[in-house]
């Protein structure tokens, strides 16, 4: 049965427009939108936002989809009021400033935050960062005033598969489990992007609008599902995996986090902690994640038993450094001893010692390894 392919949730346009517009505490005839709805395509008419104070009224646009990338809008014709858009994943969360300040962690984003101010003129604006992971765009003005807009829309950045390339699919006798099924996939898809600035090579990360970075104990979690869905998946955890493998340090340690943006064509000897150029975020070395670095075997050995890949051969040093480090720390009593001041893959509770999560991810990497 071909059924599966309406349970597809990605887009196969590079533009996503308004899917619908609402108009928000307005109170004509002073504060009033002219046809909200001449928002979801350029050229044609505009939409006209008469504003008597802050945020009086406003438009939450809903795109009809959760997407992620470079946020575009048109402006006529604007009387001197600042326009101000607000991005979020849910509509209850829609704020004046999106639905969190969240300060993301990493690079590719520049700069991060959940809204955006535009000056207060006519212009066609590419806001400079990617916001990612959004439905809802709210639009008002900064202060009393009007501003004229043709169009605003959304350049997806995120992996785009088609039907077509879904060599994985799914379907049961059960409807909500299918839509759980596809939904879990495309948000895979969302999570997988590059850094536009420094040569958009895509990598799977830890999610689309927070830390936007690759993390060592999500992405093997995240593999389970992408070996099953898109064919460009196993080529993008590859990558994923391999920008770790120059980062580890002369005793063992892997860094738990990495910007997408860094290249390491192939794994090299351990060079301790890499120069801020390299792209390792800045987090790396202050949360220290012992069970971080065993999750690297864990995920080699997953990738390796679904694809076999000859690329795992030429991770064995770093697989094999990575439990010497381990080793060195394991106790009387055949336990990982966490040191003090490390953490496991849940930061507010205390770790030290011989921790549970820690020690059963290091049987598993030493079964993984072997």
């Amino acid at each position: 049965s071909g059924a599966w392919r309406s349970y597809v949730l990605d887009s196969p346009y590079p533009l996503v427009y308004p899917a619908s517009v609402e108009v928000r505490d307005a109170s004509p005839p002073q504060s009033r939108v002219e046809n909200p709805t001449e928002l979801s395509a350029p050229g044609g008419g505009v939409t006209t936002i008469h504003a008597t104070a802050v945020g009086n009224p406003y438009i939450v646009v809903d795109l009809g989809r959760l997407t992620g990338g470079r946020v575009e809008i048109a402006v006529s014709a604007n009387s001197g009021a600042p326009v101000r858009l607000a991005y979020s994943e849910a509509r209850r969360f829609l704020g004046p400033r999106g639905d969190i300040d969240h300060g993301s962690q990493g690079r590719n984003d520049d700069p991060s935050s959940r809204s955006d101010v535009l000056p207060a003129q006519a212009g066609v604006y590419q806001l400079p960062g990617i916001r990612g992971a959004q439905r809802y765009v709210r639009i008002e003005l900064n202060g009393a005033g009007s501003a004229q807009i043709d169009y605003i829309r959304l350049v997806v950045t995120h992996l785009r598969p088609t039907v077509g390339d879904y060599v994985g699919h799914f379907l049961s006798s059960d409807d909500l489990l299918n839509r759980i099924w596809y939904a879990g996939a495309y948000t895979l898809n969302v999570d997988s992007y590059g850094d536009p600035v420094r040569g958009n090579k895509f990598a799977v990360t830890d999610g689309a609008k927070h830390d936007r970075l690759i993390w060592l104990g999500d992405l093997p979690i995240e593999a389970l599902a992408g070996f099953y869905t898109v064919r460009q998946m196993p080529f993008l955890l590859r990558r994923s995996y391999q920008l770790f493998t120059c980062q580890q340090y002369p005793g063992g340690f892997i860094p738990q986090v990495s910007d997408v943006h860094v290249e390491c064509p192939e794994p090299g000897r351990p060079n301790g902690p890499p120069p801020p150029a390299r792209g390792i975020c800045t987090c790396a070395t202050a949360q220290r994640l012992p069970s971080y670095t065993a999750w690297f075997v864990i995920g080699a050995a997953d990738y390796y038993r679904m694809t076999a890949d000859p690329v795992v051969e030429e991770w064995l040093p770093v697989v094999r450094r990575a439990i010497r480090f381990f080793a060195k720390s394991v106790g009387p009593r055949g336990l990982f001893v966490t040191a003090p001041g490390y953490l496991n893959w849940h930061p507010p509770d205390r770790a030290e010692g011989e921790d549970a999560d820690t020690n059963a991810v290091w049987v598993r990497a030493l079964q993984g390894a072997s």
